[in-house]
C-alpha cells in the first residue's frame, strides 16, 4: 500500500482482507472509523491502523467528567 492518507471501501476491503459488505456492516454499526462524504464513505489511514492496534475498539479522546464536591 502507497502513502495514501484516504482510502474508500474497495482500498479498506483489500487492506484488512475482508469483503467489501463487511466494511459496509462494520461502517453502519459504527465499528470502523470513518467519514461520510456525501454519499461516500472514505476511511483514513491512520485511523484505520491505530484501530487494528487497539483491537478492533474505537478509541477517542474524550474530556474527563468533571468531579462534583459532595
Amino acid at each position: 500500500m502507497d502513502n495514501t492518507t484516504y482510502m474508500d471501501v474497495k482500498m479498506v476491503s483489500d487492506y484488512l482482507h475482508v469483503s467489501k459488505s463487511t466494511i459496509y456492516k462494520w461502517v453502519e454499526g459504527n465499528y470502523i472509523p470513518h467519514k461520510k462524504l456525501i454519499k461516500r464513505v472514505l476511511f483514513v489511514k491512520n485511523n484505520i491502523d491505530q484501530w487494528i492496534e487497539a483491537e478492533g475498539r474505537i478509541t477517542a479522546d474524550l474530556p474527563d467528567i468533571p468531579k462534583f464536591k459532595s
